[in-house]
């Protein structure tokens, strides 16, 4: 996730809001989880997990993020990346980094 598309909003790893919901910092400050459903997103995790051009299916009050239609591997292990069977959820914690792809979609 080194070289991001024109346009895609990069976002750091998720915290604990003070108003007791999960958010996640771009650069113009924090944002709540669930305004990531139904975006197009790169996910990269703590332990390396990648998650390429998934969508966003919804975020639980439990800090999940569910993901669907993209792509997962572990780049960096060289493994490959592959399609995504169904759909997969992440937790905040789990999360290093992302971004959200230019206006939302593929």
């Amino acid at each position: 996730m080194s070289t991001l598309p024109e346009g895609a909003i990069p976002f750091d790893h998720p915290d604990w809001g003070r108003d007791g919901t999960w958010i996640y910092w771009s650069s113009d400050g924090p944002h709540p989880m669930t305004e990531l459903a139904g975006k197009t997103v790169n996910v990269g995790t703590k332990d390396g997990l990648v998650y390429d051009e998934a969508v966003v299916a919804g975020f639980t009050p439990d800090g999940y993020l569910i993901l669907r239609d993209g792509r997962k591997g572990l780049p960096w292990r060289g493994t490959e990346i592959t399609d995504m069977d169904g759909s997969e959820s992440v937790h905040c914690h789990d999360i290093a980094r992302g971004y959200i792809h230019p206006d939302g979609t593929r």
